[in-house]
């Protein structure tokens, strides 16, 4: 089943990382879908498009993250997405940039 995961709250240097935007993202299976929420360069993203990709780490909560930049290029680096269950939050980092972004797993409505 997919997840949604809605963007929170940052943790940058400006002076090296701008977020891109405000994502909303899918996650099906390991890969991160783009929904809505680019501000920098929201021409090039459309609903649907890859925005990254987790790959197991054989650690509880932890993947090795591929990450598409605003841009469309393929963010270098050893980054890693952190997964809290309890607090229903996914942490995407970047180290060589000194950036973190966090999402909030959205819950389907109970309508």
């Amino acid at each position: 089943a997919a997840v949604k995961w809605r963007y929170l709250d940052r943790d940058n240097d400006p002076k090296t990382a701008l977020p891109g935007g405000r994502y909303l993202l899918t996650q099906v299976g390991y890969e991160l879908i783009y929904i809505d929420g680019a501000v920098t360069n929201s021409g090039y993203w459309r609903p649907g498009m890859l925005k990254g990709r987790l790959t197991p780490t054989g650690f509880s909560g932890y993947s090795k993250l591929e990450w598409i930049d605003a841009t469309g290029r393929r963010l270098p680096g050893e980054n890693y997405a952190e997964r809290d269950d309890a607090s229903g939050t996914m942490r995407l980092v970047f180290p060589s940039l000194g950036a973190s972004l966090r999402f909030a797993r959205e819950e389907p409505r109970q309508d």
